[in-house]
């Protein structure tokens, strides 16, 4: 797994590009994720678009970032799922803790504006 940051208007977009199903891909997300809070983002999406496959590993590292981002006062929104992922999101219940949405503009807006 690798990952391309940019930034939308104060929120930082990680896209996810490959596999995140071992415990490497699991800690470059991890740190990933814990440089973009120290920047103080109103919020994080993981583009998972180009995401070709995410274990139930993977799953728990998502769910670790989330925690962590919340205990910042963040959030971190998932975005452009494929009929994969979607379907591995939906079977696993992520869906109803995080966000999803189709487009990685949609999740920006609807991140509070500072």
């Amino acid at each position: 797994m690798y990952s391309v940051k940019s930034d939308y208007d104060g929120v930082v977009v990680l896209s996810l590009k490959g596999n995140l199903v071992t415990d490497n891909d699991i800690n470059k997300l991890q740190q990933e994720v814990e440089t973009a809070l120290q920047a103080n983002p109103r919020g994080i999406v993981l583009n998972l678009k180009h995401l070709n496959w995410i274990s139930s590993m993977g799953i728990g590292g998502i769910i670790r970032c989330l925690n962590k981002a919340r205990k910042a006062q963040k959030d971190i929104y998932l975005a452009g799922l494929n009929d994969k992922v979607q379907n591995i999101v939906s079977v696993m219940k992520i869906d109803k803790i995080m966000k999803t949405f189709v487009s990685i503009q949609d999740a920006v807006n609807t991140f509070p504006a500072t």
